[in-house]
């Protein structure tokens, strides 16, 4: 499960340079939709009955529900075809109250295109994200107040609206279905459950630092028209008093220089760049006069 941390002083993004006169125009920062992200695993958990494991009565009994064919880890549609068998003696089986919250997960990975994804990073100096996100070093890196308030806050906000720190590890969270069961009939505490599917990813991306923001609707901000004549959706405006520093890449080039001075001056912005250090396999974050 995530931890409960407080984010640092800043918080930071990193763009390509393609960007960059779109940025400086009209500060946007989008909330990318789960399908669109480079993390095939983005909002998919495997749904599971741990006690099953240690109970061959529950194995039986799925198995006898889908004719022998069950897997320990499968589709959540498969899930609420179970649950969802009227001919079921009710007094029989226990499972048929997980019917509810299986249907809203099952709508949550349906309609995942729904939510949006800000993902920021806690570092700005990462040889990788300057040359994966930034391509090459020539895009740029804005530093944001990790305090300011991104989008209007939405229903509980310990999962949406406010920036959460990722935890990394080595197996993808899954809904433990009988815990949250009993668990709910406690406390109705539905986010203490859902907040590893949204905040968890693979130790393989642990060197990104990453901090994100969540909205469950991307529909509700703003839409722009690239340049191709598509709309896309997904966009918030950034205060620019949010905005602490814009840092260019060391491969920055003329015409990005010159849209990235005349915004640090039209808004009394730090500029900086991202240097390589003379004996080191590292970058310097240097403030330019």
């Amino acid at each position: 499960m995530s931890q409960t941390v407080s984010p640092p002083m800043s918080l930071y993004k990193y763009l390509p340079a393609k960007r960059a006169r779109e940025f400086f125009e009209k500060p946007v920062l989008r909330f990318t939709p789960p399908s669109e992200l480079n993390d095939i695993f983005e909002l998919k958990p495997p749904v599971r009955d741990a006690s099953f494991e240690q109970d061959e009565d529950g194995w039986d009994w799925l198995a006898k529900i889908n004719g022998g064919d069950f897997e320990p880890s499968m589709p959540l549609d498969k899930w609420v075809n179970f649950f969802d068998n009227e001919s079921l003696d009710r007094d029989e089986s226990e499972y048929l109250e997980y019917l509810k919250m299986l249907r809203d997960l099952h709508t949550m990975q349906q309609q995942r295109g729904a939510a949006g994804i800000l993902s920021l990073s806690s570092i700005n100096d990462s040889l990788l994200m300057w040359s994966h996100y930034c391509v090459n070093h020539a895009g740029f890196v804005i530093e944001l107040d990790a305090a300011t308030q991104l989008i209007k806050p939405e229903p509980d906000g310990r999962i949406f609206g406010k920036p959460k720190k990722i935890t990394y590890t080595e197996e993808r969270p899954s809904i433990p279905i009988a815990n949250i069961s009993r668990q709910l009939k406690k406390s109705k505490q539905w986010s203490l459950y859902f907040l590893p599917l949204y905040f968890t990813k693979s130790k393989d991306w642990s060197y990104e630092e990453e901090w994100r923001v969540v909205t469950r609707e991307v529909d509700n901000l703003n839409t722009i028209i690239d340049d191709k004549g598509r709309e896309i959706k997904g966009f918030t405006l950034l205060p620019v008093k949010a905005i602490k520093s814009v840092i260019l890449g060391f491969r920055a080039d003329s015409d990005l220089w010159e849209q990235a001075r005349t915004f640090s001056r039209e808004h009394n912005i730090i500029l900086k760049q991202a240097m390589p250090d003379r004996l080191r396999f590292a970058l310097n974050i240097i403030e330019v006069k």
